[in-house]
């Protein structure tokens, strides 16, 4: 086989060619450029593997690396390499990015390249997706929650056909885009909490920016949409959150709470009802768990649910100390 007959079976060009030799694609005559096409298969299987089946799924990787895996773009949230014969997809929920890609049920519902007017499904990257199950391109899906932070979802497969929605573009104008059902080959898939709740603030942050009336229109709008995702796909949108889970023993909740009688311990107002007979109060500790503070009876205290949210809410430092000095009254 010589070079163009190659190049035409492995779909490639020459620049990716000379990239592919001077990484150890084997020839039988350098000088001539003859092959054997068996011999480049599995070559090239075995370099495809290396780095990517490296690649831990759930696991936060730089771009350089995800460059560095695939021997892709270092930009863009569709990547094609063809030395792999991937495409790589970049999911950005930072806030930052024009599309906004929606789980449903455990589908990824990606969003399509072209940022102006209305996507074209058989161009560029699109077709590359669209018709990724009848070739024997691989797609691998990534997650960014805080920038430059890419969390490895695995390998991702079209769950069914592209279909088209109407979202704004680059300038706000309406424009129909192209939504591409992904599903993940890795069902155990996960992001850190950490990441999922930083997401879920920057979003509230933009959200509190906005002045009534945008607030009103955007929130109209989203209803409605998720009224009807709801009627189309009859799915909840959720994320599968990997969380550290700290040991609070109920056994050390109930006796601070049994020793409050019934009094919160910030505001000192009763409990806002009972339940089972018993008033409703929250065990909180007073140094957090997660940085370091004791399942301990000096460290739990009794508090309501409003005063147990604005302690969480503020970190005002008068509260903390107020709650220090009520464990010490309690001994």
């Amino acid at each position: 086989m010589n070079r163009r007959e190659l190049i035409a079976a492995l779909g490639i060009n020459g620049e990716v060619l000379e990239k592919l030799l001077a990484e150890g694609l084997p020839s039988r005559d350098e000088i001539a450029m003859n092959f054997d096409y068996d011999e480049v298969m599995k070559w090239r299987k075995e370099y495809v593997r290396l780095g990517i089946d490296q690649l831990l799924v759930g696991a936060t990787y730089s771009n350089h690396e995800v460059v560095n895996a695939f021997k892709c773009s270092p930009q863009g949230g569709m990547r094609r390499s063809r030395m792999k014969n991937a495409l790589v997809l970049i999911s950005d929920h930072t806030g930052k990015a024009l599309y906004e890609d929606r789980w449903i049920g455990d589908e990824l519902h990606y969003t399509g390249m072209g940022q102006e007017g209305d996507q074209q499904l058989d161009k560029s990257q699109n077709k590359t997706l669209a018709t990724s199950n009848e070739t024997d391109i691989r797609v691998f899906l990534f997650e960014v929650y805080k920038e430059k932070h890419y969390v490895y979802a695995g390998e991702v497969t079209l769950a069914g056909e592209p279909y088209v929605k109407l979202e704004a573009d680059a300038k706000g104008n309406m424009r129909k885009v192209y939504k591409f059902p992904l599903l993940l080959k890795d069902k155990f898939y996960a992001i850190p909490e950490d990441d999922w709740k930083r997401a879920t603030i920057v979003r509230e942050k933009v959200v509190k920016r906005l002045d009534s009336t945008n607030l009103e229109q955007k929130a109209k709008a989203l209803s409605e949409r998720n009224k009807q995702d709801q009627l189309d796909d009859k799915r909840d949108a959720y994320r599968l959150v990997r969380k550290r889970e700290f040991f609070r023993d109920p056994l050390i909740a109930e006796y601070v709470k049994d020793i409050a009688q019934g009094v919160c311990q910030l505001c000192e107002k009763n409990a806002p009802f009972e339940t089972r007979g018993k008033p409703f109060l929250h065990a909180h500790h007073i140094e957090y768990l997660a940085q370091g503070g004791a399942d301990s009876i000096d460290n739990c205290i009794a508090l309501c649910p409003n005063c147990h949210a604005r302690i969480h809410e503020l970190e005002d430092k008068r509260d903390k100390d107020k709650l220090l000095m009520k464990v010490r009254e309690r001994k």
